[in-house]
């Protein structure tokens, strides 16, 4: 990645991530009432100490990622912007600030992070991302239904894989979708982003994407047929 906009603010981390959150509902709210405005960020460190307490990724007004890093720092929190591009100039161009300043008046900005500190990885999956889509839909935790999501969210993963790789072949989209017959949701993830490095950022918002889908109308989605009831 390249160089970041660095900030400051007097509230404690989760405070400034809430800000945050609040702020870019205020400018891109996500489309579905269970999808996350702030995605965990799949990345890799590679700056110094100390690492960044929380690294989240949300869409700017324009769909474009951003990724946000934030630090605990005494009674207060640091925290710094990633958008993607090159060159400082970009960095005051992130309307963001503004909204997020509007929900924490004690953020300021105290100049730039360097670049090289920071890259994109495939998003990891939380290990309780299936028990928590079955929990807001108000089905059992058993590992039955574990299975069932699981292999619901694969799918639905292999469909977005389709859209990403169709727009530069359509062949290759339809040879990846056969070849992960019976993969992990994580598998398909991972083979995306080997496909081609590029899309990572765009794909760090599909595993709340696809929860929002699936907890948009649990009774009428066929996935929630198939669970076992309390």
């Amino acid at each position: 990645m390249a160089s970041g906009r660095h900030l400051s603010s007097s509230l404690q981390l989760e405070g400034s991530i809430s800000a945050l959150d609040a702020a870019v509902r205020g400018i891109a709210a996500p489309p579905y009432q269970h999808m996350p405005a702030l995605a965990p960020a799949g990345h890799t460190w590679l700056g110094g100490e100390p690492r960044p307490a929380a690294v989240l990724c949300f869409s700017d007004d324009g769909g474009y990622p951003v990724m946000a890093t934030f630090w605990s720092e005494g009674g207060g929190t640091r925290s710094g912007l990633f958008p993607l591009g090159s060159g400082d100039e970009r960095l005051q161009q992130l309307p963001v600030i503004g909204h997020w300043k509007r929900q924490d008046p004690s953020l300021s900005s105290i100049g730039t992070l360097a670049p090289r500190q920071i890259r994109y990885e495939v998003p990891v999956l939380p290990p309780d991302y299936f028990a928590n889509i079955l929990i807001l839909g108000g089905a059992p935790i058993s590992d039955r239904n574990q299975r069932v999501m699981s292999a619901h969210v694969a799918m639905m993963f292999k469909l977005k894989a389709q859209q990403f790789i169709s727009s530069e072949n359509e062949h290759l989209a339809r040879r990846f979708v056969d070849s992960h017959e019976g993969a992990s949701p994580q598998q398909v993830l991972a083979d995306l982003g080997d496909w081609n490095n590029d899309v990572i950022p765009y794909i760090q918002d599909i595993p709340g994407r696809v929860q929002g889908l699936l907890l948009g109308n649990p009774g009428d989605t066929e996935v929630w047929k198939q669970l076992e009831r309390y």
